[in-house]
C-alpha cells in the first residue's frame, strides 16, 4: 500500500452477531456483479477503499465509533492484523 493507514468513514449501522456486511467502493457495481447476493452492503463515500487494496499484501480494519478495532484481516505479506498474514 502506498499510503498505509488511510481510513474511510462508513455510514453508521449496527451488525447483529453472525451478520456480515459487504463494504464496497461501489455497491451498485458489487450488486450488479453479484446479483444473487441478498445481504447488506455499504459504500465508501469517495468510491475508493483506502488508497486501494492490492493483490499481494494488505490489511483491513473495522473500527467502531470510538476508533477501537473490532475486527481485522491482513493477507499476503502484510502482518498488519495477523502474523503471518492470511494466504
Amino acid at each position: 500500500d502506498t499510503l498505509p493507514g488511510q481510513a474511510d468513514a462508513l455510514p453508521s449501522f449496527v451488525m447483529a452477531p453472525g451478520e456480515f456486511v459487504i463494504v464496497a467502493a461501489s455497491t451498485n457495481a458489487f450488486f450488479a456483479a453479484n446479483p444473487a447476493h441478498t445481504g447488506r452492503g455499504v459504500e465508501v463515500a469517495d468510491g475508493t477503499l483506502g488508497s486501494g487494496l492490492n493483490n499481494f499484501a494488505d490489511g483491513v480494519f473495522l473500527r467502531n465509533a470510538a476508533t477501537a478495532n473490532v475486527d481485522a484481516v491482513s493477507y499476503g505479506g502484510s502482518t498488519a492484523a495477523f502474523n503471518p498474514g492470511v494466504n
